[in-house]
């Protein structure tokens, strides 16, 4: 069973690592791209190009990337809780399309997950 081992999904390298940890918890960790943009206002939003309507702003570059956690986490928590489980694939950063003033930072999130969480 999954329960009984953490398993690691590097979705960038597509490497899957499995190792022997309680029995009651499956940890994973994601990475997703998100495209950074400075507004006319002087506030950011970040987009996730993979995550269909996954998206967060900010005052400071800071604050978005908080937010931009926050929202990756809980998307990713409902599609693995709620829904069938299957994410889509990451894109590499060099394929996506950036307008002027663009930039991409890749978003990091372990996700906790306890035994059952499956069923």
């Amino acid at each position: 069973r999954l329960s009984s081992a953490l398993i690691s999904y590097n979705y960038l390298t597509g490497i899957n690592k499995m190792q022997a940890i309680k029995k009651e918890i499956l940890i994973m960790t994601f990475a997703y791209p998100a495209i950074l943009h400075k507004t006319p206002q002087n506030t950011y939003t970040a987009v996730f190009p993979d995550l269909a309507d996954c998206q967060a702003e900010g005052d400071t570059l800071n604050e978005c990337l908080d937010n931009a956690y926050d929202a990756m986490y809980n998307w990713l928590y409902i599609e693995l809780t709620e829904f069938e489980g299957h994410l889509p694939p990451v894109s590499h950063a060099e394929d996506l399309t950036l307008n002027e003033g663009d930039f991409v930072r890749n978003i990091s999130a372990i996700m906790r997950l306890t035994d059952g969480w499956d069923e």
